[in-house]
């Protein structure tokens, strides 16, 4: 279970820890209310201005562990057990440079860089309805990033203009193999990469206070996944 949380509770612990004004770090773990496993997540984030012109640092690690065991076919005889052992590590580092003014003109940059594993270690089925002691092991390692700009200009008090663009480029490789009593039935080892332009458009006008109207035009990108559990397919 998660250090510093008691087992079988959803409490949190973790705190933000200040250095001087601008740099702060939190450290929590977590066991997830009604879920196996445990969350560990480390979060630092620092701010540096530069007069008319910040930078911001964000950085995470998240790693999460679990473990299922239960039964498929809900019945006393043996024909599907399930035994799941798998878990994540993420790392993510984001930059932004940002305006800092008071002109009609405001813009932000950066940069996002993410290194992600997500493995079963094993995903295990056994009995009847298996013919034996079925295992996968598998993982899939994932490298993203992207670059970004966004800038907004204020036409009148009331209405804005916002135009940004992104390139986001994920790369996965995926290693899984399975095994039936010991032996190994398949291997499935593969890579690819998704790398897409992306942008948005709009225009928003406050009518009052309380009342906002806009217009926008969006392209999004999401990049592809392959699952250990269907290895193959």
């Amino acid at each position: 279970h998660c250090a510093g949380v008691p087992h079988g509770r959803g409490e949190q612990s973790g705190e933000w820890r200040e250095r001087g004004l601008l740099e702060r770090t939190r450290i929590e773990g977590r066991k997830p209310p009604g879920l196996p496993g445990c969350v560990q997540e480390i979060r630092r984030r620092a701010d540096l201005d530069f007069g008319g012109v910040s930078l911001v640092s964000i950085t995470a690690y998240q790693r999460d562990d679990a473990t299922e065991v239960f039964t498929q076919d809900a019945v006393k005889a043996r024909i599907v057990d399930v035994n799941i052992v798998n878990g994540n590590r993420f790392f993510t580092q984001e930059l932004q440079l940002l305006s800092q003014n008071d002109s009609r003109f405001s813009w932000i940059a950066g940069g996002f860089f993410m290194k992600g594993r997500a493995f079963y270690d094993p995903l295990g089925l056994a009995g009847a309805g298996t013919g034996g002691d079925l295992r996968i092991f598998g993982e899939v390692k994932t490298t993203s990033w992207s670059g970004f700009a966004q800038a907004t200009y204020e036409i009148t008090d009331t209405t804005k203009l916002t135009g940004g663009l992104r390139y986001s480029s994920d790369r996965r490789r995926m290693n899984g193999r399975m095994t039936l009593d010991g032996t190994e039935l398949l291997t499935d080892n593969r890579s690819k990469r998704w790398s897409e332009p992306t942008w948005r458009l709009s225009l928003d006008h406050e009518l009052s206070p309380d009342v906002l109207i806009y217009g926008s035009y969006n392209r999004r990108f999401k990049g592809g996944v392959f699952s250990p559990a269907q290895l193959g397919a």
